[in-house]
C-alpha cells in the first residue's frame, strides 16, 4: 500500500491486509473505496447522532460524546456487515445471503437519516410547528373556557336548588311574610313622619335642659327648675304619645314573625339547612374551579413560547406534518433518506455485482487452511482421546480380573473356615453324646 492513510481505508473495510499485499493493484482500490463509504456513512451518523442528542439536551459536550459513541457504534456494524460477506455460489445464493444484511443496513440509513433530515428542513419544520403548536394552544384556551362554564353551570344548579326551594315555599307564609314585609314598611314610614313631628319636641327639650342648667342657685331655684322639668315631662309624654302607633305596629310585626316561626318551623330549618349546603358546595366548587384554571393557566402559559423546548419527536411529527401538506418537502425528505441509504448499501452491492478476484480466492485459500489446521487438530486431539480412553479400558479391565481373582481367593477361604468350624463342633457333640452314654451304663449297674 501506497501510504498510511489508504492503510487506514482498507482497515475501515475489514479486509485482510496481509493477503492484500499479494494481491493486484485494482483489489487494493476496491477495498479502500469500501472502506472510504464506511467511514463516510459513520462522519454522518456522527453528525445525526450529536444534532439528535442536541435537541434533547440542549448540552454541546454531552451531544459530542454520543454522537462519536453513535458515530463508532455504525462504524462497526457496517464493518462487520461488509466483512462477513464472502464471493461464493451463483449471484442469487450470494443475494440471498445478503438479504439480512441490506435489511440492516436499510434500519441503519433511516435512524441516521432522520434527524439530518429534520435540520436540511429546518425552516419548513419551524413553520409547521408554528401551526401545530397554535392549534395547541388554541385548544388549551378552549379547555380552560369550558373549564370555566363548566363549573359555573354548577355553580348556577346549586343556586337553583335555592330558588326551587323557595317556590315551593306555603302560599299562606307567602302571605305572611309579605304582610311582614308591608309592617317593616309601615314602621319605616311611621318612624319617618314622627322623627320629623317630634323633631320640635326634642329642639324645646335641649332649649329647657339649657336654661335649666343655666340657672344658679338662689331663692327661686327650686321652684324653677321644678317648673321646667315639668315641661321637659310634658314633652317627653307627647313624644311616647307620637311612638304609639310605632309600638303598635311593632307588636304586630313581632306576633307575625312568632307565626311564621311556630307554623314554618320546619320550612326554615330545611331552608337554612339547604342555603348551608349550598354555600359549602358552592366553595368547593370554586377552590375545585380555581385549581383546574389555574393548571389549565400554566399549561397554556408553557405552550405561549412556540419556539423552544422542540424536542425530537415533536420535530419528527412536524416533519411528517409538513410532508402530508407539501409534496416538495416530502420529495426533499424522501430523496435525503434515498441517499443515505444508497450510501449504506453501496458496500453491500459493491461485494454483490464485482466478480470474484484475486483477494477472494487467496481469503478462501487462507480461511481452507485454517480450516483444515483445525480440523487436524482436532482429529490429532480425537487420536489422543481414543488412545487414552483405550488405554483406560484396558487398565479397568486388569483391575476388574484382579479384583475378580481376589474375591475367589476370599470366597475359598471363607469356605474352608466353615468346614473346619463345622468340624470343631461335630467333635463336640459326638463327645457329649459318649459322656452321656457312659453315664447311663454306669447308673443301671
Amino acid at each position: 500500500m501506497k501510504n498510511k492513510f489508504e492503510h487506514f481505508l482498507v482497515s475501515c473495510s475489514g479486509a485482510n491486509k496481509e493477503i492484500l499485499h499479494s494481491c493486484p493493484r485494482s483489489e487494493i482500490i476496491k477495498q479502500a473505496g469500501i472502506g472510504t463509504t464506511i467511514l463516510l456513512t459513520s462522519i454522518l451518523a456522527f453528525f445525526s447522532g450529536s444534532y439528535a442528542l442536541f435537541t434533547i439536551f440542549k448540552n454541546y459536550p454531552t451531544a459530542i460524546i454520543f454522537g462519536i459513541t453513535w458515530a463508532i457504534m455504525i462504524f462497526n456494524l457496517d464493518r462487520l456487515i461488509v466483512s462477513s460477506m464472502r464471493k461464493r455460489g451463483n449471484f442469487l445464493s450470494q443475494f440471498k445471503m445478503a438479504i439480512p444484511r441490506i435489511f440492516l443496513a436499510l434500519i441503519i440509513a433511516i435512524v441516521i437519516s432522520k434527524p439530518l433530515e429534520i435540520k436540511l428542513l429546518e425552516s419548513k419544520i419551524e413553520k409547521e410547528l408554528f401551526h401545530i403548536k397554535k392549534q395547541q394552544t388554541d385548544v388549551l384556551s378552549e379547555e380552560c373556557k369550558n373549564i370555566a362554564n363548566e363549573f359555573e353551570s354548577k355553580i348556577n344548579a346549586e343556586d337553583k336548588k335555592v330558588t326551587t326551594k323557595e317556590n315551593q315555599k306555603p302560599l299562606e307564609m307567602v302571605e305572611l311574610e309579605g304582610k311582614e314585609m308591608g309592617l317593616q314598611s309601615e314602621i319605616k314610614s311611621l318612624e319617618k313622619s314622627i322623627r320629623k313631628k317630634n323633631s320640635k319636641y326634642y329642639k324645646e327639650i335641649r332649649s329647657l335642659e339649657q336654661k335649666l342648667d343655666s340657672y344658679s342657685e338662689s331663692d327661686d331655684f327650686l321652684d324653677v327648675t321644678t317648673s321646667l322639668q315639668n315641661e321637659i315631662k310634658q314633652l317627653n309624654r307627647k313624644i311616647y304619645r307620637n311612638k304609639r302607633p310605632i309600638r303598635r305596629k311593632s307588636e304586630e310585626l313581632q306576633k307575625v314573625k312568632k307565626d311564621i316561626d311556630v307554623a314554618f318551623a320546619t320550612y326554615r330549618s330545611d331552608m337554612a339547612n339547604l342555603k348551608t349546603e349550598v354555600t359549602s358546595e358552592k366553595d368547593r366548587l370554586r377552590i375545585e374551579r380555581d385549581k383546574q384554571m389555574a393548571e389549565c393557566q400554566s399549561t397554556l402559559a408553557k405552550g405561549g413560547n412556540l419556539y423552544t423546548e422542540n424536542s425530537l419527536p415533536d420535530l419528527i411529527v412536524a416533519l411528517s406534518s409538513a410532508g402530508d401538506k407539501n409534496s416538495v418537502v416530502s420529495w426533499i425528505s424522501i430523496f435525503i433518506m434515498l441517499l443515505f441509504i444508497i450510501v449504506e448499501t453501496v458496500p453491500i452491492f459493491v461485494k454483490l455485482i464485482s466478480p470474484r478476484g484475486p483477494y477472494d480466492e487467496l481469503l478462501d485459500a487462507e480461511e481452507h487452511k485454517i480450516k483444515i489446521e483445525a480440523m487436524d487438530s482436532i482429529n490429532e486431539q480425537n487420536r489422543l482421546l481414543n488412545k487414552k480412553i483405550s488405554i483406560l479400558q484396558s487398565i479397568d479391565g486388569q483391575e476388574i480380573t484382579q479384583e475378580l481373582d481376589n474375591n475367589k481367593r476370599i470366597i475359598k477361604s471363607i469356605s474352608d473356615a466353615h468346614h473346619v468350624l463345622v468340624k470343631d463342633q461335630l467333635d463336640i457333640w459326638l463327645e457329649e453324646e459318649r459322656k452321656k452314654i457312659k453315664k447311663n451304663g454306669s447308673s443301671k449297674d
